[in-house]
């Protein structure tokens, strides 16, 4: 057997890490809502301009312009939004066949979001997924 007979299994291994960034850097994947926050994670096929998008808005800071958020009609922190992001991030990794395959495309990809690099992100929350997701298939566990 060829080394490309192994190529899916060893894809984790020869892929880069996956990074975050902010404006002004060059990207692959924008990882922003859309549309005034309504094409996001819930209601975005994957691949279209808003399907990473965290429909939690954070409403914690003075200058925001957003009261509550639209999603669910609560304020957040930056924490919060990213754990509820996360966690309809799992849950769409579990039902989601189609968005299961183009999210495992993000390895090795820079995702683009306005956030500053010093603050935690929904990117930061995709970044964990993927690197977990990258141990278990070393381990050979199922993901």
């Amino acid at each position: 057997m060829s080394n490309e007979d192994f190529q899916p299994f060893l894809r984790f291994k020869e892929t880069p890490r996956t990074t975050r960034i902010s404006q002004g850097d060059e990207w692959d994947v924008d990882i922003r809502r859309a549309n005034k926050g309504k094409r996001n994670l819930l209601h975005t096929p994957p691949k279209n301009k808003g399907w990473l998008g965290n429909p939690h808005r954070i409403t914690e800071e003075e200058d925001t312009k957003w009261d509550i958020c639209l999603h669910c009609n609560e304020k957040h922190t930056r924490q919060e939004a990213v754990r509820l992001y996360e966690e309809l991030l799992r849950a769409k990794l579990r039902f989601d066949s189609e968005f299961m395959v183009e999210f495992e495309k993000l390895y090795g990809k820079t995702l683009k979001c306005d956030c500053s690099r010093k603050q935690l992100c929904h990117g930061d929350a995709i970044i964990k997924i993927l690197e977990e997701r990258e141990k278990q298939s070393e381990r050979g566990s199922p993901s």
